[in-house]
């Protein structure tokens, strides 16, 4: 399931939880190709992120970006969990871009990146609604 709370951050949200040159430095290592992130969801529901410099990032599922834990050790809201949220936005925007240009990829009920499936309501047949709803609804 998607962490809408993480990909609803902006960066100037994102600066107001922590601060501006974190948000900036975050941006930047992102754009390096020397850094790169493995991300998964565990069984638990957390989002980790693991980051070729040796951080690890988890974010627990149903807790907000307050409640992350990151494995360098700095207090608050570090500047890898800025990037970790950073990276799954970007993620999240290339997978929706995947979706629109490649429609037919996923009309077959298969899910998507993150176990979300997608539901189409034109698939559903007048038959079946009948079977729940009366005539007049």
């Amino acid at each position: 399931m998607p962490r809408t709370d993480l990909l609803a951050l902006t960066p100037e949200d994102l600066a107001t939880l922590t601060n501006r040159g974190t948000v900036k430095r975050a941006q930047k290592e992102l754009e390096t190709p020397e850094i790169t992130c493995k991300f998964e969801d565990d069984p638990a529901g957390d989002l980790v992120f693991v980051w070729s410099d040796g951080v690890i990032c988890r974010f627990p599922a149903g807790k907000s970006i307050q409640d992350a834990v990151c494995s360098s050790g700095l207090v608050g809201i570090s500047r890898h969990l800025v990037r970790s949220v950073l990276a799954y936005q970007k993620l999240s925007t290339a997978q929706t871009q995947r979706e629109k240009t490649d429609p037919e990829s996923l009309q077959d009920g298969s899910t998507a990146q993150h176990g979300t499936s997608v539901w189409d309501p034109g698939r559903i047949s007048d038959e079946q609604l009948r079977q729940h709803f009366r005539n007049t609804a």
